[in-house]
């Protein structure tokens, strides 16, 4: 695992700083394993922390996959939505990725 990991707190759920919902989001995460992110959630401590893969299907534009500190999330809201708004200049058109079971 690298030694520095660029990543963002997000707060979902409201206009104002500080009252939302606080997600870790990690952008370009496709070169850490399951355990890297196993670690950084818990460093987080946060609810959730969304890691941005580049996709896998043609549908798609990333997959996320969540973690809170504890174990991986196979759904949730608000993760799978929120990784867009934490990058300014996002790669992607009309935003879509892939989740399991259905794209969104």
């Amino acid at each position: 695992m690298p030694n520095r990991i660029p990543f963002r707190q997000v707060d979902v759920f409201t206009t104002r700083p500080f009252l939302g919902n606080p997600v870790a989001v990690v952008l370009e995460a496709d070169d850490l394993s399951t355990a890297d992110m196993a670690r950084i959630a818990a460093w987080t401590n946060l609810s959730e922390t969304t890691f941005v893969l580049a996709p896998t299907v043609p549908e798609a534009d990333y997959r996320p996959r969540i973690f809170t500190p504890c174990s991986e999330l196979p759904f949730a809201g608000h993760p799978h939505r929120w990784p867009l708004q934490s990058c300014p200049c996002p790669p992607w058109g009309q935003p879509r990725n892939r989740t399991r079971p259905r794209l969104l």
